[in-house]
């Protein structure tokens, strides 16, 4: 989060409309106002987004529409500085959209993190894909879809699945019982993405293409 500065940002902007709060109606509010963003976001589809400022602003609006739609919950009279509670209120809501895996949140992060939002046009600017091919020993479904490729050499990869990929309606649904043990071509991505449980950004494979072959 650290690297998607306008995120902070906004929240900070929304958060200076609060007022300090008791502990307990606090935390509800931060759960509420992030399952309303989360939901907002999703429904919008900012994952979708193209260039950094269209993310913004999806992201600003879900933000503000989230805030109205609790606001009875939010606003409350208190004696501490609403400057220092509003940031803390700020970051909380940021923590408890990534470890809550709201997944339109998690996805908009990596794509800042990457820093090559709008793009598209240069070629040099895109991820390098690698490929292997292999047989699917192992399907689990986590905070994302993890997919174990076994290699003939012997040699397993896991590879994670967190944007869409050509094909994969057909097996998506159902994913360990259509490809477990099914002989594939993958090609993948090396992206930093945030791991909640270990609180830091890790170097995982992205998966781009899957094609059953056998």
């Amino acid at each position: 989060m650290k690297r998607t500065v306008f995120i902070v940002s906004a929240l900070l902007m929304f958060c200076g409309f609060t007022q300090a709060q008791n502990k307990s109606s606090k935390d509800t509010s931060i759960k509420k106002v992030a399952v309303s963003i989360c939901n907002c976001l999703e429904k919008n589809h900012v994952e979708k987004a193209n260039t950094e400022e269209e993310m913004q602003q999806v992201f600003l609006q879900c933000i503000f529409d989230s805030a109205s739609s609790v606001i009875g919950d939010v606003l409350t009279s208190g004696d501490g500085d609403a400057k220092q509670n509003g940031e803390e209120f700020g970051q909380k809501i940021a923590l408890e959209l990534m470890n809550s895996g709201c997944q339109p949140f998690i996805q908009m992060s990596v794509k800042l993190a990457k820093g090559n939002l709008g793009a598209d046009d240069d070629a040099d600017a895109k991820p390098a894909l690698k490929s292997v091919d292999g047989i699917i020993t192992k399907v689990e479904e986590k905070d994302f879809l993890y997919i174990t490729v076994k290699q003939s050499t012997g040699r397993e990869m896991i590879l994670i699945y967190m944007d869409y990929v050509d094909g994969s309606d057909g097996w998506i649904k159902d994913a360990a019982a259509k490809l477990t043990n099914k002989t594939v071509s993958v090609s993948y991505e090396e992206s930093e993405i945030y791991q909640p449980k270990i609180k830091d950004f890790a170097n995982l494979k992205v998966l781009r293409k899957l094609a059953i072959t056998k």
